[in-house]
């Protein structure tokens, strides 16, 4: 039981703050809070059964670089596809448990190789209990997460839903562009292709507020 609540208290701390807090803040105020935890649950779950049981040998495989590469592309291109208006109600008509597979994928590609992964990998090769760590891993994960969970469904909810679309779709642009300049630092990182980005990025964002405005216009005629 120490390790239990050791490795709870441990990851907890770890993820207070982290981008998946506010990550589940910002899929809270889109979707319903319950569907959010269950996909935060699902990856959570398989996101540290894979560190327990595989310990640093998943690492060895896939360059960490790549993994970050790839979840911080995901971000980015999420946060892009929520500022498209009406994008909630087609998913919703065609596949109800959209929200979930949401969530789970991108919390599952964005935790792969994150700073609480692998102290979940270390205390799993240290204390050698893989149920205990498991257990507390994924506790600690989903208190840490609920508590963004909560706010983002009370708080952000009474703002007014354009506003919150464009904060959290920030959010993931932010922390993907974080995470590409982690995963290409220092070797692609040259001022050209920095520049280069936000330039492609504001285009894309530009084309999005373009495509929505002639929605609204439309609705408006």
């Amino acid at each position: 039981m120490l390790i239990f609540f050791t490795v709870l208290g441990l990851v907890f701390l770890a993820e207070i703050g982290d981008k998946t807090q506010l990550v589940a803040m910002a899929f809270a105020a889109e979707y319903d809070g319950l569907r959010v935890m269950l996909g935060v649950l699902i990856a959570v779950s398989l996101l540290n059964a894979i560190g327990v049981a595989l310990g640093s040998y998943i690492i060895s495989i896939v360059p960490l670089n790549v993994i970050r590469a790839v979840a911080a592309l995901m971000f980015i291109g999420f946060g892009l596809f929520n500022l498209n208006e009406g994008k909630e109600e087609k998913c919703n008509r065609s596949f109800k448990l959209c929200a979930v597979a949401t969530v789970a994928i991108t919390f599952f590609i964005g935790e792969l190789g994150d700073k609480t992964q692998l102290m979940i990998i270390t205390m799993a090769a240290q204390y050698n209990s893989p149920y205990e760590v498991f257990a507390g891993s994924v506790l600690g994960m989903l208190f840490a997460d609920g508590l963004g969970v909560i706010l983002g469904s009370t708080v952000f909810r009474k703002i007014p839903q354009r506003i919150v679309k464009i904060i959290s779709s920030f959010i993931f642009i932010f922390f993907g562009t974080l995470g590409l300049y982690n995963a290409f630092y220092p070797d692609y990182t040259t001022p050209l292709n920095i520049i280069a980005y936000f330039l492609f990025l504001s285009v894309c964002i530009y084309i999005i507020y373009r495509r929505n405005f002639h929605k609204i216009d439309s609705k408006h005629q």
